[in-house]
């Protein structure tokens, strides 16, 4: 899995975050690839009622039609995930540390 959540340069730009003045870094997609991005803060980022503050992400090139990125570990470490492959239903509990 990805360790940072990615957002596609479209879809940082829907969400009026700029990426300009953001370290550049070089990243191996999935495929192999070598792709320069900014590394961004996102204020916050919700999924559902899955709410996490201060999540690091990456903003890459468009990684294919009608996609706007994946969550990575920067946003779902905070949570214990359950992930129901039949029914393509994602469960995110928030995390509570002992």
């Amino acid at each position: 899995g990805a360790a940072l959540v990615t957002i596609s340069d479209s879809f940082a730009r829907r969400l009026r975050v700029d990426p300009a003045h953001g370290p550049e870094a070089e990243f191996v997609m999935a495929d192999g690839r070598k792709v320069m991005g900014r590394i961004v803060v996102l204020d916050s980022l919700n999924v559902g009622s899955a709410r996490a503050d201060r999540v690091e992400a990456a903003v890459l090139p468009e990684p294919g039609e009608g996609l706007d990125g994946l969550l990575g570990m920067s946003f779902l470490k905070q949570f214990v995930v359950h992930l129901d492959g039949a029914s393509g239903r994602l469960e995110l509990k928030e995390f509570a540390p002992k």
